[in-house]
């Protein structure tokens, strides 16, 4: 299997994440890597795609006359760029050093903007991170969608809580992950899909 090429910035990251994974297991600290396969990342937003379609579909047996494809293109962009930002307010809430403990950049091959730590935060702020825009980019506009019958905010909560599901399933593994260590920190791992618990 071929290695893959890194950008500088990701060489410099992954030198970063190298230090401070020497640096963590002098201190004592045992480390436990978890990839996420890829296919359980992509497969959220496909489902979501799907359900935006059957959302659609229902729109115009309904006959809304609002023309909702119209605004898959900027909700998808939309959606991920506000996923992004609110995890990394969530981190920058949860770190030591605010948000100069992210990274936010666009991953091309992928198309995707992401938002990574490149310095450990608490488990549970790692979990909530991943909460938060399952809650407010989905659960929050479903609501508000049911209480003032507004199908745009209900259609639009209704896609992105299926396209945060990997988020959820995230927040859930991160949250069932036990340890009998005091302290229990989490990092993103730079290159790969996945995360890196560090116990002490």
């Amino acid at each position: 299997m071929a290695q893959q090429q890194l950008s500088p910035r990701q060489a410099q990251r992954l030198q970063n994440f190298e230090d401070i994974f020497a640096d963590r297991r002098e201190k004592g600290f045992l480390a436990k890597v978890i990839i996420v396969r890829l296919k359980d990342t992509i497969i959220m937003p496909l489902i979501a795609l799907l359900l935006w379609g059957i959302t659609y579909g229902v729109m115009q047996y309904l006959h809304v006359d609002f023309p909702y494809w119209l605004l898959l293109g900027p909700t998808l962009i939309l959606g991920v760029i506000l996923r992004e930002l609110l995890r990394g307010l969530a981190y920058a809430m949860a770190s030591r050093h605010g948000f100069s403990d992210l990274c936010f950049h666009m991953t091309w091959r992928r198309l995707l903007f992401k938002c990574d730590l490149v310095m450990p935060i608490s488990q549970k702020g790692y979990a909530w991170g991943n909460l938060c825009p399952w809650l407010l980019l989905g659960l929050v506009p479903i609501l508000l969608g049911v209480f003032y019958k507004n199908h745009l905010f209900l259609a639009y909560g209704i896609f992105m809580l299926i396209a945060c599901l990997s988020d959820l399933l995230v927040f859930f593994k991160v949250m069932r992950f036990k340890s009998s260590a005091a302290r229990v920190d989490v990092i993103d791992h730079p290159v790969r899909s996945g995360y890196v618990f560090f116990e002490k």
